[in-house]
């Protein structure tokens, strides 16, 4: 997925930033709560993968890693960076199209 979008945003000379929500499973599960440090070691774990799939893709870009609820996270972030197009996979797309701000591609 991030190869195409590194192919499409190359084509029409656009910035390509990519965004990768943990779900708040990931800070709680019903009443108990995560260790902020495990919390920082998924992050590390994230942000390690995220710049494996940079590197095959050859595709530069800021990377951000939010916790939330995926839809209305990214949602959120294409809304503030003012997005032309979000690129997403098949995970929560149907509630992301509800919740953009702008065109989006499912790969």
């Amino acid at each position: 997925m991030l190869q195409w979008a590194a192919r499409f945003a190359r084509e029409f000379d656009a910035a390509l930033d990519i965004v990768h929500v943990l779900p708040h499973t990931l800070i709680q599960l019903g009443g108990m709560y995560f260790d902020p440090e495990w919390r920082g070691h998924a992050v590390e774990i994230v942000r390690a993968r995220m710049a494996q799939l940079q590197e095959e893709a050859q595709t530069p870009g800021e990377v951000s890693i939010e916790f939330g609820d995926p839809p209305v996270a990214i949602s959120d972030l294409a809304g503030s960076r003012k997005a032309d197009l979000l690129v997403i996979g098949r995970g929560h797309a149907y509630a992301i199209l509800r919740e953009s701000p702008c065109p989006v591609v499912t790969i």
